[in-house]
């Protein structure tokens, strides 16, 4: 049996843990991204956070 891994992404009505092993793809739409899993689809626009802790400024 295998350990489960989950993601999760915040929803307009709050937080949604997706497991991983059921993600299909994401889709990326200029500044919208569509999360595809093998029973539902999530849209996520225009709420992105970025941590900075994780980013490289570009030069």
């Amino acid at each position: 049996m295998r350990k489960r891994q989950y993601t999760t992404i915040a929803i307009r009505n709050g937080i949604q843990r997706i497991d991983v092993q059921e993600l299909v793809y994401v889709e990326v739409r200029d500044h919208e991204l569509i999360y595809y899993t093998t029973g539902e689809r999530y849209r996520i626009a225009n709420d992105f956070c970025i941590n900075s802790k994780y980013t490289q400024k570009q030069s």
